[in-house]
């Protein structure tokens, strides 16, 4: 099973903010790094055997993501969706822009696509997730996106 490379790509750190004046503990925080990581790694996979197992590590079974182009429900759709979309926009990959922010069971990341020739940032946004008991994402929801 493929684990997120340890150069997963990120944009400019930010300074760390969970939202409500305090932190998660390191510990907690640490995790969930690794699982967004894992979910962000699983976007530029270009296997779908690789993808399916980022999937396995960062989201549940049942896992949701919703965006623009519409809900997709439990991880096989997800790994269709991300072969999809990697079609779409052929020689593109996403990058997290800073830290996953966290507040009780959700989390906040922000993301761009970039061009993988020119480094230049097509897309940026943020996404919205839930997280289970057991620290993985059960659903994914694209907040906002600019261009």
């Amino acid at each position: 099973m493929p684990t997120v490379p340890s150069g997963v790509k990120r944009g400019a750190e930010e300074p760390y903010d969970d939202g409500v004046g305090g932190c998660v503990p390191e510990r907690q925080n640490g995790g969930l790094e690794r699982v967004v990581d894992a979910y962000v790694a699983a976007w530029n996979a270009a296997a779908p055997s690789d993808r399916r197992a980022l999937l396995e590590e960062a989201v549940t079974d049942d896992f949701v993501f919703e965006g623009p182009t519409g809900s997709f429900k439990g991880r096989e759709a997800v790994v269709g969706f991300i072969a999809e979309m990697q079609q779409r926009m052929p020689c593109t990959e996403v990058v997290r822009r800073g830290p996953a922010t966290a507040a009780g069971a959700f989390v906040e990341f922000g993301w761009e696509i970039r061009n993988t020739a020119s480094g230049a940032r097509l897309l940026g946004g943020a996404d919205w997730a839930d997280v289970g008991d057991d620290g993985r994402l059960t659903r994914v929801e694209m907040k906002h996106m600019e261009a």
